[in-house]
């Protein structure tokens, strides 16, 4: 087992992650952005004091850019993009507070324009529109993205103590970690390390856990896993 073939495989793969990862939440904020640019040129627009109505294109695209701006600073505050690495209800509920105060923001700057506030309804309505698409392309994404990147198949290799409360902690998070193998750590620690380098040669496992290991031990495997 190459160290430095592993390490550039994982450097390999975590850059592949962030790059989809950021693929699929611009996708989302896109479409996001895109429900506010229809109801800005086709609503939100004509409500303004008449000297600001003659944005033409440059303005449309200001106008919208700013909105887009303020949901993204606001999306990467609150966790929203974090996909594959928060849980999914996490993600959507950071997503819908992010466009909601996104949303109010842009509510008062566009009364400050029309100087009066505005009839929330559209407002409203436009939230829910958002509220939809988030709700079922954050589902749909953390499926395309699991199909990408199943959840890491783990090793554990452990010591005397039982193993249920370790178990349960990765349990937690089945969308990212699955114990398929439990070793009891034992003399043999030749054995236990040539079962893990076929495992992992045959696909069987792709990380390790070693738990409740004495020092001894665990430095032989920790040495073994970094040849």
């Amino acid at each position: 087992m190459s160290k430095i073939s592993s390490d550039r495989k994982l450097r390999r793969m975590e850059s592949l992650k962030r790059l989809i990862n950021l693929g699929l939440t611009a996708t989302c904020i896109g479409l996001e952005i895109g429900i506010f640019a229809y109801n800005w040129i086709f609503h939100f627009q004509y409500s303004v004091v008449e000297p600001l109505r003659n944005f033409y294109w440059n303005g449309h695209i200001l106008e919208i850019s700013i909105y887009g701006v303020i949901l993204l600073f606001l999306s990467n505050m609150y966790g929203g993009m974090r996909l594959g690495y928060l849980k999914n209800l996490e993600i959507i509920f950071s997503q819908v507070f992010a466009t909601l105060l996104a949303d109010i923001i842009i509510y008062a700057e566009l009364s400050v324009m029309a100087f009066q506030l505005f009839t929330p309804k559209v407002f409203v309505m436009m939230f829910m529109e958002q509220l939809v698409v988030v709700i079922v392309y954050t589902n749909i994404a953390n499926k395309v993205y699991k199909s990408i990147f199943p959840p890491r198949k783990l090793l554990l290799i452990h010591g005397d103590r039982p193993t249920e409360e370790i178990c349960s902690k990765f349990a937690t998070r089945k969308d990212k970690y699955k114990i398929v193998k439990s070793v009891p750590v034992s003399k043999d620690l030749d054995g236990i390390c040539e079962s893990l380098l076929k495992d992992y040669e045959d696909g069987i496992i792709n990380a390790v856990i070693i738990w409740d290991v004495d020092t001894y031990e665990r430095n032989i495997l920790l040495k073994y896993l970094r040849i």
